[in-house]
């Protein structure tokens, strides 16, 4: 094709799963007899055929995969279709292809992973406590296989001394990366510090070629870094080797001085590669690649290929952090916008609401709480269940219940349920980040039937566990009164109308 007038067949696989009927209670996997590797969790935890990503994941349905299910295998087994209650397992579904009519292309397919070989260097596959960034990242994480707390992999003990080794497949002519990822040195301090939160005896030390914090605050977050005693030293790293229960690593200092130390946990910080299938890629859609497999652009015009009407964002481009890819994806959008503009608005779909329910002055206040844990970001400091039963009794509140993440899918659709199911006309929910999250909340209550405005947000993450972790009993006495504050506005707040304003169609720019 050409800009404004391509043609694009896909794929789709399929899910094995009834995307509409699916309610994501998983109680197919429970039952499902088969262990898999979980990919999602970088190879740290087993999951079952029949999964889900994790609980965020969009849309909130299971999905089976073709390459372990017993039933899509060898033809045997299927517990999980007598097993689902909404019956929405279909093993008869097949992949379809379809062609689609589009005004213009993003390439957004993401970054690669480093080559095993230049890992293996420093024992990587070798011993289990050495690990990727991208392993510790899952390691450290709430809803990763350990809920945060730090563990070795060989025998499940606290580290005592974790090492993170920078630049690790980057600025290596070795495999063919002769450029700087950008975003290594910023992540490891980030998981150096996020590690010593959670166990502030813990001795890390971060050894690099340099340092490139380039960026706002980027600076200070080292600075931060060094002040809560994780140490920096100028070196390279020559070899990783088992050393009893601990991991022997050899470094020599620009003074030319040999040394080694022993660690319990060595983290390679890796680079970004090229996604593995970028040539084919490429071929497919008709634009060229660089030197390193990455999408070749112009140093003026960062986001256009080789071919008019295809554009790109983020790590395709070039390695780059989450702000710069989102700053890239927003400008992608702009440009594709611009050159589709004449075609804008023929294929819209409307979405229809259920008529909203009345509620007056003199209607009873039902008002349902949700205490959301957030894995353990909230959870782990204040007692959630404590919060919630805190509330029975309250005037007003006809429900309350708690839930491990508030903003996934399935929890807004149990939201949806619960206010139809106890005719609830006002909604409390204390959770985390009210700037992304509150319109996400208001646009469920909509969903439901209720004005947008019948709701009130209690931020107890941002106000009680992060700046009270230290202080459990606070931050939980602390998330009790605000609750209640939540819930005594809600008491008088009302249902506000939908306005429009009239805009002049100008901008200036200075």
């Amino acid at each position: 094709g050409k800009p404004g007038n391509f043609t694009a067949k896909l794929r789709m696989r399929p899910r094995y799963i009834d995307a509409d009927k699916c309610t994501a209670c998983g109680l197919c996997t429970k039952y499902c007899p088969r262990h898999l590797v979980d990919q999602y969790n970088e190879g740290l935890a087993v999951t079952r055929p029949i999964h889900i990503d994790y609980a965020q994941a969009v849309p909130a349905t299971y999905f089976i995969d073709p390459e372990a299910c017993l039933y899509l295998k060898h033809g045997t087994c299927q517990i999980c279709v007598c097993t689902c209650q909404s019956k929405a397992i279909d093993f008869s579904q097949k992949a379809e292809e379809k062609e689609i009519q589009i005004g213009a292309v993003i390439m957004a397919p993401g970054f690669g992973r480093i080559p095993d070989a230049t890992l293996a260097k420093y024992s990587y596959g070798q011993h289990p406590d050495v690990m990727t960034s991208l392993e510790f990242e899952r390691l450290l994480c709430a809803s990763g296989p350990f809920e945060g707390e730090v563990k070795c992999i060989s025998d499940r003990r606290h580290p005592k001394k974790i090492a993170f080794i920078q630049c690790v497949g980057s600025r290596d002519l070795g495999c063919n990366n002769g450029y700087c990822s950008s975003v290594c040195c910023m992540y490891a301090i980030k998981e150096a510090m996020v590690a010593k939160e959670h166990d502030p005896e813990v001795e890390i030390t971060i050894y690099y070629m340099d340092m490139r914090t380039q960026g706002k605050g980027f600076d200070a977050a080292q600075k931060k870094a060094e002040s809560m005693g994780i140490k920096f030293v100028r070196a390279r790293v020559a070899d990783v080797m088992p050393w009893e229960k601990n991991l022997k690593l050899t470094y020599s200092t620009l003074d030319g001085t040999h040394s080694f130390e022993p660690f319990d946990i060595v983290v390679l910080s890796v680079g970004l590669d090229a996604p593995a299938d970028a040539k084919n890629l490429g071929e497919i859609a008709g634009f060229a690649l660089n030197n390193y497999d990455f999408c070749k652009t112009e140093t003026f015009a960062p986001l256009f290929t080789t071919r008019p009407g295809v554009m790109v964002a983020g790590a395709f481009q070039g390695p780059k952090d989450i702000p710069e890819s989102v700053t890239q994806s927003s400008a992608a959008a702009g440009l594709v916008a611009g050159l589709i503009a004449k075609d804008r608005g023929k294929a819209l779909v409307h979405k229809t609401y259920p008529k909203e329910q009345k509620t007056g002055k003199d209607e009873e206040v039902r008002i349902g709480v949700f205490v959301c844990h957030c894995g353990i970001n909230i959870g782990s400091v204040v007692d959630v269940p404590a919060v919630e039963q805190y509330t029975e009794g309250m005037e007003g509140v006809v429900y309350h219940a708690q839930s491990l993440y508030s903003c996934s899918q399935d929890a807004q659709e149990v939201l949806k349920a619960k206010i139809k199911e106890h005719n609830l006309n006002r909604v409390v929910i204390a959770a985390c980040s009210p700037r992304t999250h509150e319109p996400l909340f208001q646009e469920t209550l909509k969903d439901a039937g209720l004005n947008r405005c019948l709701f009130e947000m209690v931020n107890i993450r941002d106000h009680c566990s992060w700046v009270h972790a230290n202080e459990p009993a606070a931050a939980t006495q602390k998330s009790k009164d605000l609750v209640r504050m939540g819930i005594a506005k809600a008491r008088h707040i009302q249902p506000l109308p939908e306005q429009t304003v009239p805009v002049t169609p100008k901008a200036l720019v200075l």
